[in-house]
């Protein structure tokens, strides 16, 4: 129950902002950043572009691309916590 109750919140933290007053942002799907590595071209690595404002007092202004990359658990460990980590 206590996996379902985190990957609900977890959704819904990259979920809400598309169903936000803010039409600034877009998620799209893409394929692999790294197209001659084929070591990371697996099943457990979902790719996508998150396009937001710079600026978000202006969201009309310019918008920038963020890179973000969703690695799935394969741990068959019921109690393992998921891993965010920012670079920049």
């Amino acid at each position: 129950m206590k996996k379902i109750i985190k990957l609900f919140l977890l959704l819904n933290l990259f979920i809400s902002p598309l169903f936000s007053q803010n039409s600034g942002i877009k998620i799209e799907k893409t394929t692999s950043f790294f197209s001659e590595k084929e070591e990371i071209h697996q099943d457990n690595i979902d790719w996508y572009f998150l396009t937001v404002p710079e600026d978000w007092e202006q969201l009309s202004g310019k918008k920038i691309k963020i890179a973000v990359a969703v690695l799935k658990c394969t741990s068959k460990n019921n109690n393992s916590n998921p891993v965010l980590y920012l670079e920049g």
